[in-house]
């Protein structure tokens, strides 16, 4: 988690020289970054609304000089700790994420909107209460719901 936290970190300073503020490259991008790799970056931006390319093209950049790197798990098999390729992205993680659009879904969707509202049950639920502890006596004792104070 902290390298992901570093690395983004990095990649919004990177980030900050690839464009001058729009979706132009800056030639600081064209000196860093091969044209076939800024190409790649628009592109796959442009799947993915309020991912800018330079967001991409800084995550390569930090992560594998934009693929150029000789380091275990750019050009071919995977690191130490298991991430692959220019973007570095650890194969389940990656498998976790990959969901397409659903038609009518969240754009981009994710787990905390749903596309389809969950389903309705005919029996209401109890309401949630704190969890309470256990006395040292031999006997338990259950907890009774409490109304909710207004």
């Amino acid at each position: 988690m902290l390298v992901v936290l570093l690395a983004a970190g990095a990649g919004a300073g990177v980030s900050s020289l690839l464009s001058g503020g729009d979706s132009i490259p800056s030639q600081i991008a064209h000196d860093i970054i091969s044209a076939a790799s800024l190409l790649d970056y628009q592109q796959a931006a442009s799947t993915c609304p309020g991912l800018p390319w330079t967001v991409l093209a800084a995550i390569g950049t930090v992560e594998s000089a934009n693929g150029t790197s000789t380091l275990p798990g750019v050009q071919s098999g995977s690191n130490s700790a298991g991430a692959e390729g220019p973007m570095q992205f650890e194969p389940a993680t990656f498998a976790e994420y990959d969901e397409p659009v659903p038609p009518g879904g969240a754009n981009p969707p994710t787990r905390s909107t749903p596309t389809t509202p969950p389903p309705v049950t005919s029996a209401p639920t109890a309401p949630r209460t704190a969890p309470t502890s256990t006395p040292p006596s031999s006997t338990t004792t259950t907890p009774t719901p409490t109304s909710p104070k207004s």
